[in-house]
């Protein structure tokens, strides 16, 4: 038996990797802190604009293999792979992804990144 926040966290990357920001939000405490490189954000906007931005930076072509993913009532973590391209410049990138649950949603996320350095050059540019 799958449990609910493994089935939550399975269907938002699906989504994710098919560009589509909108659903993710119905997973997405009101509360949530997203704690990120460039600083943390707070509640489901801030989140949404960050993660369409991302999207609209790869130009759409942001994917990632899941490695394993392990949830239970409290908490989530994923280990994937994330690639992306902007014409000539590739990222690829193996990732811790932790979240914390309240209520059936996400109410935190922390990334662990493997090569912070290769991401701030692919997104800053």
């Amino acid at each position: 038996m799958v449990h609910p926040n493994e089935e939550l966290l399975r269907t938002a990357y699906g989504l994710r990797d098919r560009a589509e920001v909108g659903p993710v939000g119905q997973w997405i405490h009101d509360d949530v802190v997203w704690h990120a490189e460039g600083g943390d954000l707070q509640g489901p906007e801030q989140v949404l604009a960050m993660l369409a931005e991302s999207d609209n930076v790869a130009g759409g072509t942001i994917a990632r293999e899941i490695h394993a993913l392990l949830a239970d009532d409290e908490y989530g973590m994923v280990l994937t792979t994330v690639r992306a391209a902007r014409g000539d410049l590739k990222y690829e990138d193996r990732q811790v992804h932790v979240y914390r649950f309240q209520d059936g949603r996400v109410i935190e996320y922390w990334g662990f990144l493997g090569d912070p350095q290769a991401a701030m050059e692919f997104w800053s540019q």
